[in-house]
């Protein structure tokens, strides 16, 4: 997050020398203060929207609040740089380095001390140690990166997110800033001592145009190759904050605009900015192309306001609520991140949990602006040389700012040091009767598995679990695994994912998305004592259906998933199998590219596929999948209850299996209602009978589907 802004509102308010480090439009304007204000109140927006995407999961393009921000942070930087070099001759490294230091690393040391302790005293250990590892990167602003190694998806919600996950954008900042200043001082020699009366602008803009063709290309081709990396790629994200240094290097051409143009620019980008937030959705690949059209209207507002006292268009951000805001943004974009994540291990998503959220970011961002953003820039800590002696804020001491930061990066060493010899674990009874894989007796006319997820409902702490539930991942199927072939197989062969004797009477095939692999474990072990050889054929986010799915912004694997199907229907029908098993995740009805989300649409789908499929004579099953629930490493925190992890059926559940129902009908296969397997009147929860049923959010547990073996053969070889 750009931190320039801040500092020169505050020098400018404490009667000290620009210097260089108050960031105006133009050197030696005197009208700028209102376009200072127009930025704050588009940084304003940026993070409102950011924030409320992260809480509520709305406005859905939220997420661009970043791409504002990376172009007004290059923007104010490079008019700090190009200032500089203008006035003296010269750009001090040193100082640039100096400022950046004050602005960033206090408050964010302090958040990552902060969120280390709050994990330490909230997450299970597993979880710990890894937001421990987490931490390291952060503060060595290489987030990014180490997100990108572990395969990190940004709008993936099948696992927790680190509560650090936000530094990434930090880190992008930073490494930028490494390289550009550097540029500038090369660019500087070269217009002031190799070719003496060179402008320096059009150096800078030449290097700007440069480095966004070349980043710009890269995350187009970055977007498709690997959508998961671009987002997070330095390499990416660098035309945009390149965007922002392009306009600081052409803003004289602004300055003699007539205000009706002015306005026109205002209103263009302020548009373009609302409609990024309120109509882009997850599956737009950002950076490239999509982010063209936040970037380019951020930086059409930023124009409009060049060389101006303020347009009336643009009164709104100038309002001083707005400002307000625009000026503890970075407070508020560092916070509210780890309250988002964390709260969710002793707090139910709800309208409790969202206050909470929104006023808890508040006071802490209200509270750290004045006591730690604002001590340090008040004071002599890390000033720059260049700074007169003797201005001094009023209420300031010297070594506020001093203290502020020793005490930051204090907090985090001796937090990681804790880290280090004394791993938390969750608090668990210390000895109880192991998990049991039946349920216990009940009385004659109740269901046992019903009992069972009733009692687990009704319970006010965590029994002994398996897997446990700091190791939860333990229990994921070796069927899930890469070297089993059931599930993204380099080729889709009869040869691979295979249980059972190969001399097996009968066989069956189980076929579907990542669902599928997650339950062969139950219906492997139902059928092979049966007689049965088993086969799975799985593709990750890839419902067998006869209709063509977007698979979020993964163009490679959407683009496998809708060619493959017919090879998967020619093997189904070469097999001739006894059975096909088919079974896919609750929001495969919402990956269709027409009618998402229709259950007409879904019914044609399945019935089509279905039909395709009637050569091979194969009876089939559609299994309705287990309801999506919670995470134990989320919700089953050290303070956490079971009521915590405890969830409901979607209505994306319900509208696929009725849908689901209504193809069985059309066409004679059979519909296991899976329901009452996990959930007691729609109410789920995450452990039953000591076992946990999922290790992410949806796909079974090893443990769980052996559990359902008994009724899994009841319902697939009924008597």
């Amino acid at each position: 997050m750009p931190r320039g802004l801040q500092m020169s509102l505050h020098e400018r308010k404490a009667g000290r020398p620009p210097a260089v480090s108050t960031p105006p439009s133009i050197p030696g304007k005197s009208n700028d203060f209102g376009f200072l204000l127009d930025i704050q109140g588009l940084r304003m927006i940026a993070v409102t929207f950011a924030i409320l995407h992260h809480v509520v999961r709305w406005p859905e393009g939220g997420y661009v609040g970043v791409d504002m921000f990376f172009v007004i942070s290059g923007f104010l930087i490079t008019s700090l740089l190009l200032r500089e070099g203008m006035r003296y001759g010269r750009v001090s490294i040193a100082n640039f380095y100096r400022r950046r230091a004050r602005r960033i690393l206090p408050l964010a040391l302090l958040v990552l001390g902060a969120t280390l302790t709050a994990s330490y005293v909230l997450v299970v250990t597993s979880r710990f140690e890894a937001i421990v590892v987490d931490t390291w990167w952060s503060a060595a602003f290489m987030m990014n990166w180490h997100l990108i190694s572990v395969e990190t998806d940004y709008f993936q919600t099948a696992l927790p997110h680190s509560p650090l996950q936000h530094y990434w954008s930090l880190a992008v900042e930073e490494q930028f800033y490494v390289v550009w200043p550097l540029l500038m001082v090369g660019l500087l020699f070269i217009a002031t001592r190799w070719r003496k009366n060179l402008p320096l602008r059009p150096f800078v803009g030449g290097f700007a145009v440069v480095a966004i063709a070349v980043s710009f290309l890269w995350a187009m081709d970055e977007s498709v190759a690997s959508p998961t990396a671009a987002y997070f790629s330095t390499f990416s994200r660098v035309w945009q904050l390149a965007a922002g240094a392009l306009l600081a290097s052409i803003a004289p051409i602004f300055h003699r605009m007539p205000v009706w143009l002015r306005s026109a620019m205002a209103v263009t980008g302020l548009v373009g900015i609302f409609y990024s937030e309120f109509t882009f959705e997850v599956t737009y690949t950002i950076p490239a192309p999509y982010g063209v059209v936040p970037v380019v209207a951020t930086c059409l507002v930023i124009a409009a306001g060049i060389g101006s006292t303020g347009l009336a268009v643009t009164k709104p951000l100038r309002l001083k609520p707005v400002v307000y805001i625009g000026a503890i943004s970075y407070s508020l974009y560092l916070w509210h991140w780890p309250l988002v994540v964390l709260l969710l291990t002793v707090m139910n998503v709800g309208i409790t949990y969202y206050v909470t959220v929104i006023v808890c970011t508040v006071l802490l961002s209200v509270a750290s602006y004045h006591l730690v953003e604002k001590a340090v820039l008040d004071s002599d800590f890390l000033a720059p040389r260049s700074r007169r002696p003797g201005h001094r804020s009023v209420a300031s001491d010297s070594h506020d700012g001093q203290r502020v930061f020793v005490a930051a990066l204090g907090a985090v060493m001796v937090f990681l040091l804790v880290a280090l010899f004394n791993q938390p674990s969750v608090v668990l009874p210390a000895s109880g009767p192991a998990p049991v894989l039946a349920a216990a007796y009940v009385e004659e006319d109740r269901d046992p598995l019903e009992a069972a997820i009733v009692e687990s409902l009704d319970a006010t702490s965590f029994p002994v679990t398996t897997p446990p539930l700091d190791d939860v991942e333990s229990g994921k199927p070796v069927e899930m695994s890469p070297e089993a072939g059931c599930l993204d197989p380099p080729e889709l062969s009869l040869d691979v994912c295979n249980y059972g004797p190969p001399d097996a009477p009968r066989s069956a095939i189980v076929v579907g998305d990542s669902f599928s692999a997650s339950w062969l474990p139950a219906i492997v072990g139902a059928l092979v004592p049966n007689g049965f050889r088993v086969h799975g054929m799985g593709l990750n986010n890839c419902p067998f259906v006869a209709s063509d799915v977007t698979i979020g912004v993964d163009e490679q694997s959407t683009d496998r998933c809708n060619s493959s199907r017919d090879e998967m229907v020619d093997q189904i029908n070469t097999a001739r199998p006894s059975m096909v098993v088919m079974v896919d995740m609750e929001y495969g009805i919402q990956a269709m590219v027409e009618n998402k989300g229709s259950a007409q649409a879904w019914t044609a789908a399945r019935t089509a596929i279905i039909e395709r499929i009637a050569p091979s004579d194969a009876a089939v099953v559609i299994l309705t999948p287990n309801p999506l629930g919670k995470a134990a490493t989320e919700c089953a925190g050290r303070l956490a209850v079971p009521s915590n992890c405890v969830s409901t059926i979607s209505e994306n559940w319900l509208t696929k299996r009725s849908a689901d129902k209504a193809a069985a009908q059309q066409t004679g296969a059979t519909l296991i209602d899976t329901r009452s397997w996990f959930c007691y009147r729609n109410t789920c929860p995450l452990v039953v009978s000591g076992i946990v049923i999922s290790w992410d959010t949806g796909h079974i547990t090893r443990q769980y589907g052996e559990y359902l073996i008994p009724r899994m053969q009841e319902a697939l070889l009924p008597t």
